[in-house]
């Protein structure tokens, strides 16, 4: 568009003087019309002949009332102004993500909007609409939610309706915000036996050929509330990944320790269902693993793009070369733990078909496309790796509390 702004106004100063006075005024009169059109709906448009579309698309301000503000506010008063997460199911023009993020961010308010949720993981509240849905390609998770929360009894329980709302095109918008009430007909150690049953359940979606696992809850009578001070799972090695996902990547990780803590459960799911449903937590921590190279090399190969690398471990750092139908690139990277980021990648004597690439070069690159902030912005829940120790035998994560300790 540059480009051709720039020759339509060297063709016009070709033109003579009256010449160019007329086109400029047909330039503005036409503007005018457009921006009038499309911001006003004055003029109307017009059916394009043979083309058979609009010759503009008209967007006139709207007087109706969708009650964006009116929910943030519900959610800030229940909240009692913490910060919350709030799913916005729907993907309706006036009624999106975008249209509770502008109104969030305008007014300065302490909740992150996000869009329909795999899982009700850290979720605080949701915020659903009877009727359209949005387009037709995004329409199948709403009506999951939507089909989820009328069906699962258990689910509508523990995030029962604050408000509704009327909305202009008919429908009503619910808000619903996560309460879990106490669980008094069962007996506290019962309940945690109910809970321990259902993760070892749920293990089986992201770990498969497991070996002695182990699952240790600390808990007092809250759990009653769902509330676990800390979850404890332990392995003498297990295969890591994505099993629901066809072909996803699998990693095996040896002398594994997880911990994780403040975790809140849906009880009545895991009592009634034996169903793990994880409502919220306050970190998980890898205090223990083992990933030898091998093992390593196995998972890259299922990554994407990943599929000709080769790593070899060093004392403190990994060689890593990847071969495909480019030239070879080549690098020694070290992995850095980040609380805010998972880890941050560092890489020297990098290489690219052989010629050396200038360290500002390769600093820069890895600012830009680091994948630990990538990782850690799509995980639920915040994880950190502890200490990373790399030896020529395997890359050891440890309790960061273990540092200087074998």
């Amino acid at each position: 568009m540059p480009t051709a702004a720039i020759l339509a106004g060297l063709a016009v100063s070709a033109f003579g003087p009256r010449l160019r006075l007329l086109t400029g005024g047909a330039v503005a009169i036409v503007g005018t019309v457009q921006v009038l059109g499309t911001t006003f709906g004055v003029p109307a448009p017009y059916t394009l002949p043979r083309l058979d579309v609009p010759s503009w698309f008209a967007a006139p301000p709207s007087g109706e009332t969708w009650h964006h503000q009116e929910i943030l506010q519900l959610i800030t008063r229940h909240s009692e102004g913490l910060a919350a997460n709030v799913s916005i199911v729907p993907n309706v023009a006036e009624f999106s993500t975008s249209n509770f993020r502008y109104y969030a961010v305008r007014d300065g308010l302490p909740v992150r909007i996000g869009r329909a949720w795999d899982s009700p993981l850290g979720i605080r509240y949701m915020v659903l609409k009877s009727g359209d849905q949005g387009p037709s390609w995004t329409v199948e998770k709403p009506n999951r939610i939507t089909r989820l929360l009328a069906t699962d009894a258990d689910l509508a329980r523990v995030f029962p309706i604050i408000g509704q709302f009327p909305l202009p095109d008919g429908s009503t918008a619910t808000v619903r915000a996560r309460n879990v009430p106490p669980v008094t007909d069962m007996p506290a150690a019962a309940l945690a036996e109910s809970i321990d049953a259902a993760i070892r359940r749920e293990v089986r979606d992201y770990a498969r050929d497991v070996e002695r696992l182990g699952v240790t809850l600390e808990y007092d009578d809250t759990i009653r509330l769902g509330h676990i001070r800390r979850l404890g799972l332990t392995a003498a090695a297990a295969t890591l990944g994505e099993l629901r996902r066809p072909r996803s990547a699998l990693l095996r990780v040896h002398d594994v320790k997880i911990v994780v803590d403040e975790v809140v459960v849906d009880p009545y799911s895991a009592r009634a269902a034996g169903r793990l449903q994880a409502l919220d937590t306050g970190r998980a921590r890898f205090v223990g693993a083992r990933i030898t190279a091998g093992d390593l090399e196995q998972f890259l190969h299922g990554v994407k793009g990943f599929r000709g690398t080769s790593v070899t471990l060093a004392e403190g750092a990994i060689d890593v070369v990847m071969r495909g139908r480019g030239p070879t690139l080549a690098a020694r990277v070290s992995i850095e733990p980040r609380q805010d980021v998972l880890f941050r990648l560092s890489a020297d004597r990098v290489r690219y078909g052989g010629i050396p690439v200038p360290e500002s070069l390769v600093g820069w690159l890895l600012r830009q496309y680091d994948p630990g902030a990538r990782i850690a912005s799509r995980l639920p829940i915040h994880v950190e790796l502890g200490r990373v120790d790399i030896t020529p035998d395997a890359i050891h994560l440890r309790d960061a509390l273990s540092a200087g300790k074998p």
